[in-house]
């Protein structure tokens, strides 16, 4: 069940402040309605656009994000609305987000039912459709990876590894995890299980070069690749330390592979479909 408004305990005024004034406006959810779940993903999900209207809506508070802006969903029924606010910007101190249990819980129940998201440090953030270019290029190096790896490790596509301890469950366009398909029947995979991750960028290049690269990094993922299609090339991230990679590649031409399995080379230029 989730816990009203998604955290029990005595409500707490969460803070935005106008990124254009200096006036600062206190939300306190109702008496009914709990600690509303909104939290910030290390100082860099701030921008917050378009807004909010209550009129008629339960005030049914969690953390949500478009492409990097702060919002809400309010609950209208079994028909979650997604709404922003505009110009604001979020404390973070004032804030606390869902755990991955907690994101489970909205999935289950069928609050996100109508939203495509990932949760990331506590937030739901909202997903941009993919381009075909983008689709064509995942696609081939899906292939490309499964058809040398089947048998030797578990290809995902487009499915979630959990990040318990920062509270994200990302959706990586690539994972290659250790083991076989039957031992994620259960869960997802976790960081130990991760040999590499990729992204496909487009329009979400700033977002894949730093705060899904620093959640990589900060789990010890060994390898991140950023396949960026308007630059025609991958970045080869290697050997995580803090909240980066110490290695660092960008690759246009000739050959890549995974570290841990060097005899499997894709040919850049390929992954370009266009």
């Amino acid at each position: 069940m989730i816990r009203s408004a998604l955290f029990t305990g005595a409500p707490r005024p969460f803070m935005f402040k106008s990124s254009s004034t200096s006036h600062t406006s206190g939300l306190r959810p109702g008496p009914n309605n709990g600690q509303a779940a909104i939290a910030i993903a290390r100082n860099v999900l701030r921008e917050v656009q378009s807004s909010v209207n209550h009129q008629g809506m339960e005030k049914t508070l969690s953390p949500v994000a478009s492409s990097g802006a702060l919002g809400c969903v309010l609950a209208n029924g079994r028909s979650p609305v997604m709404n922003t606010l505009k110009n604001f910007h979020l404390e973070p101190h004032k804030c606390e987000g869902l755990t991955v249990d907690e994101y489970h819980e909205l999935i289950e129940s069928g609050f996100l039912d109508h939203v495509r998201g990932e949760l990331i440090d506590g937030f739901f953030i909202q997903m941009h459709p993919q381009c075909v270019e983008h689709v064509a290029t995942l696609s081939f190096l899906f292939r490309t990876l499964f058809k040398d790896l089947e048998n030797r490790a578990v290809i995902r596509d487009s499915k979630p590894i959990t990040l318990m301890k920062l509270k994200s469950e990302p959706e990586p366009d690539i994972v290659i995890a250790s083991g076989v398909d039957d031992d994620y029947n259960t869960r997802n995979p976790s960081p130990s299980d991760v040999l590499l991750v990729a992204k496909v960028s487009n329009s979400t290049l700033k977002k894949d070069s730093t705060i899904k690269l620093e959640e990589y990094a900060l789990t010890g993922i060994p390898e991140y690749w950023i396949v960026d299609i308007k630059a025609r090339n991958v970045q080869v991230l290697r050997k995580p330390q803090g909240n980066c990679y110490e290695s660092k590649v960008t690759v246009s031409s000739g050959f890549i592979a995974p570290a841990a399995f060097p005899d499997v080379s894709i040919r850049v230029q390929t992954l370009f479909r266009s």
